[in-house]
């Protein structure tokens, strides 16, 4: 068990890791059910594993690199068995600015393409459909104002 631990805490100290990252791990690394618990525990008495902390490095990883908006980002933290409060309280804590300049930067690009195509796209990436408008209205009238 001692071995698991130290391994354990070695790869959460490389990068942040939730629980069931952690747990998958430990399982392909032939940890039993019986182990699995006591280490994660240990892990998160001391501070390897930090759910909150791993959800905002999550967020910010996928906001800035992948260009995901918050529908996609809390569907990928549910499906880490992430508690839904630590889901929430994060995506609360996103800066509303920085979030509609990623979008728009998605929009800006897609320029050439149909207003269903780019909103197809937005929402694939996670984006929220009444802010897809929101800004696709911005985009247009901008638009209409360099042309006059």
């Amino acid at each position: 068990m001692d071995a698991l631990r130290n391994k354990a805490e070695k790869y959460c100290a490389q990068g942040e890791h939730c629980i069931d990252d952690v747990r998958i791990k430990l399982i392909q690394w032939g940890a039993t059910n019986d182990i699995i618990e006591p280490i994660i525990n240990h892990l998160l008495a001391h501070n390897f594993i930090n759910e909150q902390r791993y959800c905002n490095a999550f967020v910010h990883d996928k906001m800035r690199h992948q260009k995901w908006g918050k529908k996609k980002i809390i569907y990928a933290l549910q499906g880490k068995r992430i508690d839904a409060n630590t889901i929430e309280n994060t995506i609360k804590n996103i800066d509303e600015t920085e979030y509609i300049k990623t979008l728009s930067t998605i929009i800006n690009k897609k320029k050439g393409y149909s207003h269903e195509q780019i909103t197809r796209f937005c929402m694939q990436r996670g984006f929220e459909y009444s802010l897809i408008n929101q800004q696709l209205q911005a985009l247009r009238l901008a638009d209409e104002n360099a042309i006059d």
